[in-house]
């Protein structure tokens, strides 16, 4: 899948056929525990932008040449789920992980010169990108005054790669969450409703360039 064969004009007439498998699995373990997971495989065709930049290049005497090859991405996928429930005391439960992977084949990237021209280029340059993530949530309820306790948390990370003025660097994210919800009743005619979170998140690349955190808290 995905591999260039014969001329352009077979190329582009050839027949392209992918396989997209996934499963889903729960499993209860008692009244209280259960245990959801889940797995794919996807694999999609280059984009309409990219074979476009690609087209264009291939016209293009004055910068590199590329054929207008069609290079697949592919991803896969996995996550599992905890969940604790216990219905007659109201409280709730789950830990969450999740890990995806992209490999693809080729690369694009834009180079300014100069005079501050922009030139999209596709390097044949075989990358990938990791990604992984944990969230936990808690939930309560109480009888006083239909009062109700929610707090998540979660942190993800991800490492990729991508052109910089034509060289390849390897890059890193990674950030944290924290949020919570306040309910209750104290009156028949007025209910509150408040919540919040906070975010941050961090980049830096290989070559020891790292950016400022960002930070950003929202509440209602």
């Amino acid at each position: 899948l995905g591999n260039r064969s014969g001329t352009d004009e077979n190329d582009r007439d050839r027949f392209h056929l992918g396989v997209n498998p996934s499963f889903d699995m729960t499993w209860k373990i008692s009244d209280y525990w259960s245990v959801f997971s889940n797995g794919s495989y996807a694999i999609s065709e280059t984009s309409w932008t990219n074979l476009y930049g690609t087209y264009v290049l291939n016209n293009y005497r004055n910068i590199s040449r590329h054929d207008a090859d069609i290079y697949d991405e592919e991803r896969l996928g996995a996550r599992m789920k905890i969940n604790y429930k216990d219905i007659f005391n109201g409280f709730l439960a789950y830990v969450e992980m999740s890990a995806s992977r992209s490999n693809r084949k080729v690369i694009y990237s834009t180079t300014f010169d100069k005079n501050s021209l922009a030139t999209v280029t596709m390097l044949y340059a075989p990358n990938h990108s990791n990604s992984q993530g944990i969230t936990a949530n808690l939930h309560k309820d109480f009888d006083w005054k239909e009062m109700s306790i929610d707090l998540t948390g979660s942190l993800q990370w991800n490492n990729g790669q991508y052109m910089r003025q034509s060289e390849l660097v390897n890059h890193h994210t990674k950030g944290h969450s924290i949020g919570g919800t306040f309910r209750c009743s104290p009156a028949g005619w007025l209910d509150l409703d408040v919540s919040g979170n906070y975010s941050s998140s961090q980049h830096g690349t290989s070559d020891g360039l790292s950016q400022r955190g960002i930070h950003n808290f929202t509440g209602t």
